[in-house]
């Protein structure tokens, strides 16, 4: 690994988990010059110089910004998809962190995925590839739809995974995806797999494409509302780390790394795995990302300790020497983030509304993440920019302490049509107070 530590990084993305990020390598280094595309107007008060002019799809733009810096971290998916985008980067010879498009299929095709994983004898639902909707249909009604999942073969913002319960539900959601196109491209291939049981975990996993360092496994909570009820999201809020078997999920980290090497297709950047503790077959995957969740990166920069260098290993992967890397370190902490969104989400979003109480969210002990906002350097007033607006962090020695703290940092802020869960780490913290 080199010895010199880069001091120039672009980022591309302008979410949570890109601010997740930028903020906690400025806390590591405050001399670092980072530059952000599209990043956006909350993100002037940390110094970042951000290019609102440059999408995240705008190769050329990014192009002119990734060649400055020492080192590019590539933050949402859309771009690891689009035509080469890490590749052609690499090929002018920038440093990324974030997988070639190839790799990235990984997240890029749900068919590609639940392939591979068969493919290397990773435990996952079994499944079915549909690609003409008479015929899903038909294979539908010989079914219980309420032993299935059905999903989008591609990316959908974390919006195309549908649980029907009934067969018109189920041929509602095919003729949606398949018919209609509700969901664009991403639902002209459709899977269908069986539907398992059992509490949820996310581990993101950073990788040079042959070693792996495993994160801290977190839980994230999709739905809407409180009780897991409501549409898909985005994310609501994270809860971690969780008690389970690293030493399982750092071997199939390990398979799946390994995997894709002898594909020739190496993964380098962050393997996002979202698994299930199913209780008659043990953990099994439910998919895989190719970048840091959102929120879950949110909650995870929280629980870094202050000494551990996160630059120093996204640098490592980055150019091929994870395994001369320092290791993650840890706080012992419990982290529980809860999200704030906007009138409307996940449909819509409401922009341009004040909000009011960050300061004070700060001073109660939160930490306070801008996910969708917008900043006037001149009033010093952020307002909602987005659907999913802020996320709100507790930590604390058990679940509950770090829930007390972040809802009470969600008391202190306000904006018109705010709307989050109230239940974020609710039974895991009452089970902390039992065991008390």
């Amino acid at each position: 690994m080199s010895e010199i530590k880069p001091r120039t990084i672009h980022v591309v993305g302008s979410g949570g988990r890109e601010y997740a990020i930028v903020r906690r390598l400025l806390d590591e280094d405050p001399g670092l010059r980072i530059t952000a595309a599209p990043g956006s107007s909350s993100w002037l008060p940390l110094g970042v110089d951000v290019w609102p002019g440059v999408s995240v799809s705008d190769f050329q733009g990014q192009l002119e910004l990734a060649e400055q810096a020492d080192l590019t971290i590539i933050g949402p998916e859309q771009p690891l998809m689009d035509h080469y985008f890490t590749l052609r980067l690499r090929n002018k010879g920038c440093i990324v962190f974030g997988p070639d498009f190839d790799a990235a299929m990984l997240e890029g095709s749900k068919a590609f995925c639940a392939g591979f994983l068969r493919k290397i004898n990773i435990p996952a639902p079994a499944f079915e590839v549909f690609t003409v909707p008479e015929i899903c249909l038909e294979w539908l009604s010989a079914r219980d739809p309420s032993t299935l999942v059905i999903k989008a073969d591609g990316l959908a913002a974390g919006k195309g995974v549908f649980l029907p319960d009934t067969e018109a539900e189920a041929a509602s959601i095919i003729n949606d995806l398949m018919i209609k196109h509700t969901l664009g491209d991403a639902g002209k291939v459709v899977v269908i797999q069986e539907r398992i049981f059992g509490p949820e975990c996310s581990v993101m996993v950073i990788t040079d494409g042959k070693t792996v360092q495993c994160c801290r496994p977190v839980r994230d909570h999709k739905r809407l509302s409180d009780g897991d009820r409501g549409p898909n999201t985005g994310g609501m809020g994270v809860i971690g780390p969780l008690d389970i078997d690293m030493e399982k999920i750092q071997l199939m980290a390990e398979a799946i790394v390994h995997g894709m090497e002898e594909w020739g297709c190496p993964f380098v950047g962050c393997l996002f795995l979202g698994l299930m503790q199913t209780v008659d077959n043990g953990l099994q995957v439910l998919e895989i990302n190719c970048r840091f969740g959102d929120p879950e990166a949110i909650a995870l920069m929280a629980l870094l300790t202050p000494k551990t260098s996160l630059l120093s290993v996204i640098d490592a992967a980055a150019t091929g020497d994870l395994l001369g890397a320092p290791p993650l370190v840890w706080l012992p902490d419990k982290v529980v983030t809860v999200v704030l969104a906007s009138a409307g989400y996940p449909a819509s979003s409401t922009r341009g509304k004040p909000i009011s109480g960050i300061d004070q969210a700060i001073a109660a002990g939160a930490i306070v993440t801008h996910m969708g906002t917008s900043y006037d350097p001149e009033s010093g007033v952020y307002c909602t920019a987005g659907g999913r607006v802020l996320a709100v962090t507790g930590l604390g020695s058990t679940f509950a302490r770090a829930r007390d703290i972040a809802y009470a940092g969600v008391g202190q802020i306000s904006f018109e049509g705010m709307q989050y869960r109230t239940d974020i780490g609710e039974s895991i913290a009452a089970r902390d107070l039992r065991n008390v």
